[in-house]
C-alpha cells in the first residue's frame, strides 16, 4: 500500500468513527424524544381516566387543518356509544397513542386515520379514550350534544 493510499485509508476511518459517534448521538436524541412523547401520553391518559377530562396541546402535521400543531384541546372521557364517524378520538392504536379521526366503526372496533387519509389501524372499545370537544376556542362537541349521544 502506499502512502497516499495509507492516508486515503486513515481518513476514511475517522470519518466511520465520526458518523458512528453522529449516529449515537442522533440516536440518544431520538430516545429522549420518544421518551418525553410517551411522558406525555402517559400524562394525557392518566389524566383522562382519573379526570375525565384533559387539556394539553399535541404535536405533530397529521391533523391539520383541523388541528394544527400545538393548538389547545380538549378531550373528555366518554362511553363509545358517544362515538361518531368524524370525532377526533384519543386512542391506541398497535401500541402508539393518537388524538386522530374515528374514521369507521365496525363490528370489531374503531378504525383510527389522521386527517390525510392514513389509516392507523382498528382499536377496540377499551383503547379508545376519549373524544375531542375543542380545539383553541372552537368547542367541536357541546355537553349537551354528548349528553344526547349517550342516550
Amino acid at each position: 500500500m502506499d502512502e497516499l493510499e495509507r492516508l486515503a485509508l486513515l481518513e476514511l476511518e475517522q470519518m466511520a468513527h465520526l458518523c458512528a459517534k453522529d449516529m449515537k448521538f442522533y440516536k440518544g436524541l431520538f430516545d429522549a424524544l420518544e421518551a418525553l412523547n410517551m411522558a406525555r401520553d402517559n400524562f394525557v391518559l392518566k389524566t383522562l381516566l382519573e379526570k375525565g377530562v384533559v387539556t394539553f396541546k399535541p404535536h405533530g402535521n397529521s391533523m391539520t387543518p383541523k388541528i394544527d400543531s400545538g393548538d389547545q384541546v380538549v378531550v373528555k372521557k366518554v362511553s363509545v356509544k358517544a362515538l361518531r364517524v368524524g370525532d377526533v378520538v384519543y386512542a391506541k392504536v398497535k401500541g402508539a397513542y393518537y388524538l386522530h379521526l374515528l374514521s369507521a366503526i365496525g363490528q370489531d372496533g374503531y378504525q383510527i386515520s389522521n386527517n390525510h387519509g392514513h389509516v392507523n389501524g382498528w382499536a377496540k372499545a377499551e383503547s379508545v379514550f376519549g373524544v375531542c370537544v375543542q380545539v383553541k376556542e372552537k368547542v367541536l362537541i357541546s355537553d349537551e350534544e354528548l349528553k344526547e349521544r349517550e342516550k
